[in-house]
């Protein structure tokens, strides 16, 4: 026994083999994450939820709880219809943005008239009766015209049961617009749903379901934005209740080839999961958002003006009532403060993201780790090596933290910590066992371990791993299409990639076609480049050219989308001349040649400011010097610094060729720099005076307005005598 025993520590098993096999076995855990690992990861995370609670929302959240107090004031749940219809028409008065309901109305109200027509008609006649019934107030219509008197959302809710419904949920066809391939796959599936009555979703503004869906440990931590029902991809009670507040229409759902990214509704763009549900960021333990009894809202204890502008949740805090939860921050947490916080995180934008690189920055650190026991354990003792380790633990629960407070990514610590401790007790324990007279076995099995010598060059000289170009002074063009957010919600997937298409082919010939080099399509947007690769004496010229022959080919394409019932679009080209770096940039296993360089930063800004001025083209003052003489004609609009800059630069608009402009057009133009030149002179009176006849002439034009107002500010308040008549820009 003493014979096997020592083979085992003197043999083949020598401590780096089992690091590497501990270290490659925590690896697979890592990726495999069963679920005593979710639990640890999961319980870290609540951990930090309870250490560190999100801030509120700026738009007041209120919850109108039927509590004990509620329940012993106006009797046992489910209350008459006619209570519930006035307690929405007191939330009502108060203009609310929206009203949330964590309640379903699935039945009659038991107290509604007809209910009685048995005990009537023992004694009268079906006429009489009938007759009598339509005298009698409906409760159920009572509260149908409370929930259509105000922006109202009711809930529903999902369940895997066999159970017949009758109803079904509410038509939210063309609801979502999706880019990317099909979500439903990805989506949670349910396969019956009790509903509110027709009477109600019909008066509703809206409806959504308040299933919220609990982490293997009964937590609940996520909130589900989508689910399927019957291959229909229905919106949950905070969405709807966003897309109400926002004023939006429909929702975009972005999925790609690993389920769903982001469900964007009005300018909220919400980050998800595959499944599309997103990490609740708690404000802390139940009562965090403010509690209004329905008895005080009924009774007139508050006042309903508090409700001005707020999203209210109507729901339950009795605990009779079974709406309690278990949450990171409380085990009794109230359902319909779940959907608060929720609304809270969205609203605030504090979402809760596991970042991409997160597992594979944890399997780094577990190689690292594994790595430097073995290495640093014959070496330094165990401990310097725990010292280490220490530092290493505290960098990583730093990082975490860091992480978490400060960019609101989730970034596992527990588990990194764990597997070091392991690894260090593990190795440590192996290297007792060897004893010292197995210390230069050790060592040289380690410097075999470690033995690949170009990865050692590598990393001992990373600037073999660079790239580098060269400076040169080039044109560079940007264009984007105005609106393309707008127009992209408003198609399906495969339509927005038959538009895209239609639109960047023809601009990426037009470019080509002017010796242009087309770098990216960012969206919609294209960036390009003149003067690289090949020399370009005439760059600047021929962007320019390109820029034109962009906005004549985009009249013809209007024209062919005119045909097919689509509207027209419009786009921004900014062009800037100026040295920058190009070349190869990226990895050694994947680059681009491309440009960078502050000129390129510039170009981008001199587009975005094309929608302030009502201009097809912005071209620089540098880009201008080079072409004034020739036969473009411009026009300029301003001296401008743009954010982000320090120095100003004179921006003159490409109105076209010469040869394209008629004498009214040319006479325009010469009013314009007349007015222009007045107002640099600072003679604002006279300055005001031509650009009103100007923007009389060209109503639709933005530029003499701008600066006929700028004339009147002036008038009134003089810039003083350092005025240089520069415009700084407050946006990209």
């Amino acid at each position: 026994m003493a014979t096997r025993f020592s083979w085992l520590v003197n043999g083949r098993f020598l401590p780096q083999t089992i690091g590497a096999l501990l270290a490659a076995i925590m690896i697979i855990l890592s990726i495999w994450n069963p679920g005593f690992l979710q639990n640890l990861r999961l319980k870290a995370f609540d951990g930090l939820m309870r250490q560190f609670p999100a801030a509120k929302s700026d738009t007041p959240i209120y919850i109108v709880d039927i509590d004990s107090k509620s329940l012993r004031s106006h009797g046992q749940w489910p209350w008459p219809r006619t209570i519930m219809a006035r307690l929405v028409n007191k939330i009502s008065a108060g203009h609310p943005k929206v009203i949330g309901f964590d309640i379903v109305f699935a039945e009659p109200d038991r107290t509604a008239p007809r209910r009685v027509i048995d005990f009537l008609a023992s004694d009268q006649t079906p006429e009489a009766v009938s007759a009598y019934l339509d005298m009698l107030p409906d409760p159920d219509q009572a509260l149908a015209r409370a929930l259509a008197d105000g922006p109202t959302v009711l809930g529903h809710v999902f369940v895997d049961s066999s159970a017949g419904k009758t109803n079904q949920p509410r038509n939210v066809s063309g609801r979502f617009a999706i880019i990317g391939p099909s979500p439903q796959a990805w989506v949670f599936r349910f396969s019956n749903v009790d509903v509110n009555l027709p009477l109600f979703e019909h008066a509703s503004s809206g409806s959504g379901f308040f299933n919220v869906l609990p982490d293997i440990d009964g937590i609940v931590r996520n909130e589900p934005l989508l689910i399927n029902y019957q291959n229909t991809l229905y919106p949950s009670l905070v969405l709807e209740m966003l897309r109400l507040g926002s004023g939006a229409s429909t929702g975009l759902i972005r999925s790609g080839p690993n389920g769903i990214e982001a469900v964007q509704i009005g300018s909220y763009a919400i980050p998800t999961d595959e499944h599309g549900q997103f990490t609740v960021r708690f404000t802390g333990p139940p009562g965090s958002f403010r509690y209004i009894s329905a008895d005080d809202v009924l009774t007139g204890g508050v006042d309903p003006v508090i409700f001005r502008d707020s999203y209210v949740l109507i729901g339950t805090s009795a605990p009779g009532l079974l709406d309690i939860r278990a949450t990171p921050t409380s085990q009794a947490f109230p359902g319909v403060e779940i959907h608060a916080n929720a609304l809270n995180t969205v609203l605030t934008g504090t979402y809760l993201e596991k970042p991409a690189w997160a597992q594979g920055a944890e399997v780094l650190f577990l190689l690292m780790i594994s790595i430097l026991l073995i290495l640093l354990l014959p070496r330094i003792g165990a401990a310097t090596s725990g010292l280490v380790l220490f530092l290493l633990m505290v960098g990583i629960a730093y990082f975490s933290y860091w992480s978490y407070v400060y960019n609101n990514l989730i970034v596992d610590f527990i588990y990194p910590s764990l597997t070091a401790v392991v690894l260090f007790t593990t190795l440590t324990f192996m290297n007792y066992l060897q004893e010292e007279q197995r210390s230069k076995k050790i060592r040289g099995a380690f410097s075999q371990y470690l033995s690949p010598i170009l990865v050692n060059r590598l990393l001992k000289n990373p600037k073999l791993l660079t790239l580098s170009g060269e400076e040169r002074c080039m044109s560079i063009l940007f264009s984007d299409i105005r609106g393309f957010t707008s127009i992209s919600e408003t198609m399906a997937p495969q339509e927005l990639c038959r538009f895209i298409n239609q639109y960047l082919t023809p601009m990426t010939e037009v470019i080509m076609e002017h010796q242009g080099t087309v770098d990216k399509f960012i969206g919609d947007a294209i960036m390009a480049f003149w003067n690289a690769p090949l020399d370009d004496s005439a760059h600047a010229g021929n962007s320019c050219h390109a820029a034109l022959a962009m906005q004549r080919k985009l009249k013809e394409l209007n024209h062919f989308w005119r045909q097919q019932g689509m509207s027209p679009i419009k786009i921004g080209v900014g062009i800037h001349s100026g040295m920058v770096r190009v070349g190869n940039m990226g990895s050694e296993h994947r680059f681009d040649y491309t440009v960078m360089g502050d000129a390129v930063n510039l170009a981008s800004r001199l587009e975005g400011i094309t929608k302030l001025y009502g201009s097809n083209i912005v071209v620089s003052d540098a880009t201008y010097g080079m072409l004034k003489e020739g036969d473009l004609v411009f026009r300029e609009l301003d001296h401008v610094r743009v954010k982000g800059k320090d120095e100003a630069v004179t921006i003159f608009e490409l109105v076209d060729e010469k040869r394209n402009l008629d004498e009214g057009s040319l006479d325009e133009l010469a009013r314009h720099t007349h007015a222009l030149n007045s107002y640099y002179r600072g003679d604002f009176e006279s300055a005001l005076t031509e650009f009103g006849d100007l923007a009389r002439l060209r109503p639709a034009l933005p530029l003499y307005r701008i600066y006929a107002e700028r004339c009147r500010h002036f008038l009134d308040n003089p810039p003083g005598a350092n005025w240089d008549g520069v415009t700084s820009m407050a946006t990209k």
